[in-house]
């Protein structure tokens, strides 16, 4: 898959590196320089009490760095 075939508001995860196992959303693409923004959050969601812990990241990426989550 080329970086221009992945559009905002596709799902990716980071198979390595020091986001590993994280899943993000694509908020945008730069084709020419095959790099992505990627939001993802990390944290603790506490389901029952309505609480959250969680921190939500944006960071650009190299479009290798990345695989579609099927």
């Amino acid at each position: 898959m080329r970086c221009s075939e992945l559009s905002a508001g596709e799902v990716v995860y980071f198979p390595e590196g020091p986001f590993v196992g994280l899943s993000g959303v694509v908020l945008d693409v730069d084709a020419e320089l095959s790099m992505l923004r990627v939001e993802f959050a990390e944290g603790l969601d506490h389901p029952g009490s309505g609480a959250k812990q969680q921190r939500r990241r944006t960071v650009t990426v190299a479009f290798d760095e990345l695989e579609l989550a099927v």
